[in-house]
């Protein structure tokens, strides 16, 4: 019987006594993989970055650049670490959007943001594959850049990844209402 009660006892302290070791292990040592900017510079970042993102649509001197340029030193600070890697494709795709229609005028520009948000996508796949969200965010670049037919296949992959979700059924939907692809006459 003492042995069962001395073991109930030393196991909340072989317990704590790890916890302690791993704290001081991060604590010297850091997180692998982590960041050389503490947390509160690398959430102060991070806020700076979805602030940016949210008003690309809104201001008409965010083109989206600054949230890429954000959002990249997120992820090579945190690379691990989801929000950042989504957030730099989002922040890539409304760049694309927001420069589409003056291409012509700045063609090198739009060019460095195409690239940069299909490389944004290519990374948040090779993380995130099996959610659908990097489906229903590559479906909307290619809405911008007028593949309707490219679109409407990764919006119903989104839906076939997530059948929970229905924001891709959705967008598949208004895609073929007001687009111009072959499908749209199998839903109108």
């Amino acid at each position: 019987m003492e042995d069962n009660a001395n073991r109930k006892k030393k196991l909340p302290l072989l317990i704590g006594l790890l916890v302690l070791g791993t704290g001081i292990w991060f604590a010297i040592w850091g997180i692998p993989g982590g960041s050389n900017l503490s947390s509160e510079e690398l959430v102060s970042l991070t806020n700076r970055g979805l602030a940016s993102v949210e008003n690309i649509p809104n201001k008409l001197e965010n083109d989206g650049t600054e949230s890429i340029r954000i959002f990249t030193s997120v992820v090579r600070e945190a690379p691990d670490a989801m929000l950042g890697v989504r957030n730099l494709a989002i922040a890539g795709i409304l760049a694309v959007e927001k420069q589409h229609a003056k291409r012509d005028e700045a063609r090198e520009k739009y060019n460095l943001t195409l690239e940069l948000a299909k490389k944004a996508l290519v990374s948040l796949r090779g993380k995130d594959p099996n959610s659908g969200i990097v489906d229903m965010l590559e479906a909307k670049l290619y809405v911008t850049l007028g593949d309707e037919v490219a679109a409407a296949k990764l919006f119903r992959a989104a839906y076939e990844k997530n059948p929970n979700d229905r924001m891709a059924l959705m967008e598949l939907f208004a895609l073929l209402r007001n687009g111009q692809a072959e499908d749209r006459a199998r839903v109108v």
